[in-house]
């Protein structure tokens, strides 16, 4: 019977750690992650879709060549709001910019 318990208990944290997992790269909240190649340099990608911090959310783009330059576009999701432009500056060996954070909404009514 003990033999039975330990082996329940085995395949429980089993399953529970792979739902952690799965749940971490699948979400909806967790980073896209790509690859591009750009003017002969490769480039990783990884796109955050929350910011929980304080201040701006930060963009950076690895390029070391000088004569690139990137332009971030963005909008609120899910709305149907104008894309807005937002000009990279260089910084050493990348390209940054930081999209402004919206303020928070309500999530539930009082009324």
């Amino acid at each position: 019977m003990k033999a039975n318990n330990a082996v329940l208990w085995t395949l429980a944290a089993a399953i529970t750690l792979g739902s952690a997992v799965w749940q971490r790269t699948t979400g909806p909240t967790y980073p896209a992650r790509g690859r591009v190649t750009l003017g002969g340099q490769p480039l990783k990608l990884k796109l955050l879709r929350t910011h929980p911090g304080a201040g701006d959310l930060p963009v950076r783009v690895e390029a070391a060549r000088p004569d690139l330059t990137g332009v971030v576009a963005w909008r609120r999701y899910p709305t149907q709001e104008a894309w807005q432009a937002l000009p990279m500056r260089r910084n050493g060996d990348a390209l940054e910019a930081a999209i402004h954070t919206s303020p928070r909404r309500a999530r539930w009514s009082t009324k």
